[in-house]
């Protein structure tokens, strides 16, 4: 009998081992919800070791960096302290940047663009008007968004810390960077605002 409750054992988690389930950001332990169980698995994973992605879905991680730690705890003790109100940012945007601190970046002090976003669950992609990617989350009024472009030898990226103030507008402040390589060239700050429609 023992015998056989071992056998079983090892077979259901050798199972478990290569199933993967489709989770929500944060949903660490895959049980389509999000709440202090996660948090702590999140936790423990950065004072042990990493959890193997075999315990946890790759959906569940928020930063894409295929592991389970600080981001992920801070991300779900946000959720469990304010969980998302149902703005559907879906739809194009006009943006304004003013630059506060241009720190050697050759840019104008006044931009503007035009997003195209689309959201699913938690997850924000979309176009620039120049129809380079971005990608971001949405948790609540808190949108963030990076976007990532190759040009030569030189990459350039762009992460948004947006404050959603309605369904059709937002505001926060966009670090702008270009790299040579390694190598840091110029990185600029500005506030930026953004009207859905």
């Amino acid at each position: 009998m023992k015998k056989n409750a071992v056998f079983c054992s090892i077979f259901i988690l050798v199972f478990l081992a290569t199933l993967k389930v489709a989770a929500d950001m944060g949903d660490v332990n895959c049980n389509q919800k999000i709440d202090l169980e996660d948090a702590i698995l999140a936790l423990q994973a950065i004072i042990q070791k990493p959890l193997s992605d075999s315990f946890y879905s790759l959906e569940s991680d928020v930063n894409n960096d295929d592991r389970i730690g600080i981001e992920e705890a801070i991300y779900i003790l946000r959720f469990i302290a304010a969980p998302p109100e149902d703005y559907d940012i879906t739809g194009t945007w006009s943006i304004t940047r003013t630059a506060t601190d241009i720190n050697g970046c050759n840019e104008p002090s006044v931009e503007y663009d035009v997003f195209t976003l689309s959201q699913s669950n938690h997850i924000v992609s979309g176009t620039d008007d120049e129809g380079t990617a971005l990608n971001g989350t949405i948790s609540g009024s808190v949108l963030k968004l990076n976007l990532i472009e190759y040009d030569g030898d030189n990459t350039l990226k762009i992460d948004y810390d947006l404050n959603l103030t309605s369904e059709t507008t937002f505001e926060g402040t966009s670090t702008f960077e270009v790299w040579q390589g390694d190598s840091l060239v110029c990185r600029s700050i500005r506030n930026v605002t953004g009207t859905k429609g």
